[in-house]
């Protein structure tokens, strides 16, 4: 909502000038010739001036951009309907009929792409095979902040656009608190004690208090935000002139399950239905057609590292492309100041001295170097590569930072360059409007990488109920993988397979998903009898199994349905990844008991076939 200042109305043209008290000091000849003065068009020049800063003075704001106000097209003012106070909305652009952008997408209404910025947001879509940016209130990117005044709701304003209003009441920063527990995430408590608004705990989530017309009002992270994407919606309907219902959205890539869902629930909130979430690397990489580099075509693996740097904070991904799809090896957050520290840490003590300017130039390139070297060399260590193995570096975010410290990674990297071409300022929302184009029918292409993780691992029962992972979690979907298991009993022609989703050795700690059967196997000695088991996840994470007996073909297939939800299953996602991390200890040596003994009752178990590799490494650390 964006709250329009009207201009004064100029006084009549008899309007008189407010008396001094004082007697003109005038001949008669002179006091006539005033009296005969028409006022009327130094009131008119009078109002063309006052309304010509007040444009000005508003487009400072971010209130009206310098194209609403001056190209000559009417405004619309709306009443919101939750809080009942004016919003400003341009009417959609004249320069062509309306209906020949109204692409369809499989019945869908015009298909928007957001990127989901952590201090701002865009809305943009292809309009004849070129990026369009929908401006909100003048600005191509909205500050992700909601102010919450007497009078009602103000979107995209923060505290220098705002200097009279209670900072209490102006939330920004929901990006970091949707989807996450005081319980479980020991960081929550202090990122949030330094915050000018109050936040409290909730149901172990936080919330915000605000105060409006005397009366407390208590808001969810997700209800705040759905302000942001309602206004970012409402954009793109000015410009199709029709309701916009679903969109792609970027999220970071290490965002957790139950971050992506806050984020999809509060896009539905404001009437946005999330088709698809697009980690922010991954669009990076496709707004500068990483995939289609011509030296990629030599290689069956390359990898792509993104910097993206925005407001001091950094963050550094590390991916894979093999066969145009994406996959996310690591990421490592961080941050960076430009001035070195210059205090120093023991007691207070007179002391002076003198540095030139050079020197201290020197001072601070060490300092942003130092910075930047260990995040990016964090990021290389958790994905166990070398930066030698890099095929493609590309930076994202701020220009003007990236100006500063482009130079100190090309350094890093012995003279290797960033890709260009592309603004790093749009270069995600460009690859998520391409993304957005294939999906909406426009645009002949293929998926280009994946976009959701698993939450918790995937995998299956085996003897002594331990847990064998077949897809870890964090693995982007869709994806396959399989791995082969045995008979454990002579003459064993049945096999029992229990689908379980965990981070726990032992099924026990785990949720069962589903079980099958496969039947009629070979009759045979254990261990004989090969089965492949496959599981295949599509792009909503949905399982699919199928066990095939190797040899004759016999397979039985389970899957979950349209219907299935893993957030029922997965609830409690940050107090299951803790507890795995707390009883790994424990579970590494009850596992060293349990392995490969076969429990009572368990006459139609299983056992893992060990894989080539496997038994190679083994034989060697026998022999060494």
């Amino acid at each position: 909502m964006t709250i329009i200042e009207v201009p004064r109305k100029s006084n009549p043209p008899n309007a008189r000038l407010p008396n001094t008290g004082k007697k003109p000091e005038t001949s008669k000849e002179n006091k006539q010739k005033v009296e005969n003065i028409p006022l009327l068009p130094i009131i008119f020049i009078c109002s063309v001036v006052t309304a010509w800063c007040l444009a000005l003075l508003l487009n400072s704001f971010g209130i009206v951009g310098n194209d609403d106000w001056f190209d000559g097209s009417s405004q619309e003012v709306r009443i919101h309907p939750q809080h009942g106070t004016p919003r400003y909305r341009p009417q959609p652009h004249s320069e062509a009929p309306n209906d020949k952008y109204n692409h369809k997408i499989g019945g869908y209404e015009p298909f928007i792409a957001i990127e989901y910025g952590a201090f701002g947001s865009r809305v943009g879509a292809s309009v004849d095979g070129v990026m369009k940016i929908f401006p909100v209130n003048g600005r191509l990117k909205t500050p992700n902040s909601v102010a919450y005044l007497d009078e009602g709701v103000l979107v995209g304003q923060d505290e220098m656009d705002l200097p009279f209003v209670n900072p209490k009441n102006i939330v920004y920063g929901m990006r970091s608190m949707m989807g996450r527990r005081f319980s479980t995430d020991q960081t929550l408590h202090r990122d949030t004690q330094y915050l000018p608004y109050e936040v409290i705990n909730k149901e172990d989530k936080p919330f915000i208090r605000v105060v409006v017309n005397r009366e407390d009002i208590i808001l969810s992270p997700e209800q705040i935000q759905a302000e942001i994407f309602r206004q970012l919606k409402l954009a793109a309907q000015d410009y199709y002139s029709e309701e916009i219902t679903h969109t792609i959205m970027t999220v970071p890539a290490y965002f957790t399950d139950d971050q992506r869902q806050a984020v999809k629930d509060s896009a539905r909130l404001a009437g946005l239905e999330v088709l698809r979430l697009v980690n922010e690397p991954t669009a990076a990489a496709i707004g500068y057609d990483a995939q289609n580099q011509e030296y990629l075509n030599a290689r069956d693996e390359s990898f792509v590292l993104v910097f993206n740097t925005e407001n001091a904070d950094t963050d550094v991904t590390i991916s894979s492309i093999e066969d145009g799809m994406f996959g996310i090896l690591s990421t490592t957050r961080g941050e960076f100041t430009f001035d070195p520290p210059n205090r120093p840490a023991g007691e207070s003590v007179d002391y002076r001295y003198d540095i030139t300017s050079e020197q201290y130039q020197e001072r601070s390139d060490k300092h942003i170097a130092e910075q930047l070297i260990t995040t990016v060399q964090n990021a290389l260590t958790a994905a166990k590569l070398q930066k030698g193995d890099l095929s493609i570096l590309i930076m994202t975010g701020d220009e003007s930072a990236i100006h500063e410290i482009q130079p100190f990674l090309e350094t890093f990297f012995d003279g290797k360059t960033f890709l260009s071409g592309v603004s790093p300022d749009t270069a995600v929302l460009r690859g998520v409007v391409y993304q957005a184009e294939i999906l909406s029918g426009d645009l002949d292409g293929d998926w280009v990488g994946a976009f959701d993780i698993t939450s918790l691992t995937r995998g299956i029962e085996t003897a002594g109920g331990l847990f064998q992972a077949i897809i870890p979690r964090n693995t982007l979907v869709p994806t396959r993988k399989s791995l082969n298991v045995t008979t454990i009993h002579d003459k064993q022609t049945k096999m029992m397979f229990n689908i379980y989703v965990g981070e726990r050795a032992f099924v026990k700690d785990n949720t069962l998903l589903g079980s099958f059967e496969l039947d009629y196997l070979e009759e045979g000695p254990a261990g004989q009898v090969v089965v492949e088991v496959v599981c295949e996840l599509d792009t909503n994470a949905r399982p699919e199994i199928r066990a095939t007996e190797l040899g004759r073909g016999n397979m039985a297939v389970w899957n979950a349905g349209e219907g299935f939800d893993e957030r029922h299953m997965t609830e409690d996602l940050q107090k299951m990844l803790v507890d795995a991390e707390r009883y790994r200890e424990e579970e590494v040596v009850e596992m060293r008991r349990y392995d490969g003994k076969v429990a009572d009752g368990d006459e139609f178990g299983i056992v893992v076939v060990p894989r080539e590799e496997e038994v190679e490494q083994k034989r060697q650390q026998m022999w060494k």
